[in-house]
């Protein structure tokens, strides 16, 4: 990230991102924290609008919490890799077990992000993997 872009600004410019989390304080916060960083936001609350989501666009990044609705979302994660997701895919979870970690890495997960959220690190964190899925894909 460039020095004027880590203050907010437009350094996820246009990048579409789908927000997969069933609380809505949380899938507040990181609309807002996306939408102040330039990002176009699309959001599920469940698993069925997640399946939904994923027709309506291609991602940029997709953004999944591990638990949703008190199940683990570790099928969901697989399951949209299987329908083509190539994009960045991040976990982002209170637990911070690295078997939590594994599993999420195994499910197709190219990162994963700790709560609680801060602005500047979740962009950040963002971003690279935006940036590291992307020189994979060229």
């Amino acid at each position: 990230m460039s020095q004027g872009s880590e203050k907010g600004g437009e350094v996820l410019g246009g990048r579409r991102v789908l927000v997969i989390e069933d609380c809505d304080d949380h899938l507040l916060l990181y609309s807002n924290y996306l939408k102040l960083a330039g990002a176009q936001v699309a959001a599920a609350c469940t698993e069925a609008e997640a399946y939904a989501r994923l027709g309506e666009a291609n991602y940029d990044a997709i953004l999944i919490d591990v638990k949703i609705t008190g199940v683990l979302s570790f099928e969901l994660m697989s399951e949209i890799r299987k329908r083509g997701h190539r994009g960045a895919l991040i976990a982002i979870s209170i637990y911070d077990a690295s078997a939590i970690q594994q599993k999420c890495f195994a499910s197709g997960c190219t990162g994963f992000i700790q709560k609680p959220v801060l602005y500047r690190p979740f962009i950040q964190a963002i971003w690279a993997d935006i940036q590291t899925t992307s020189d994979i894909q060229s």
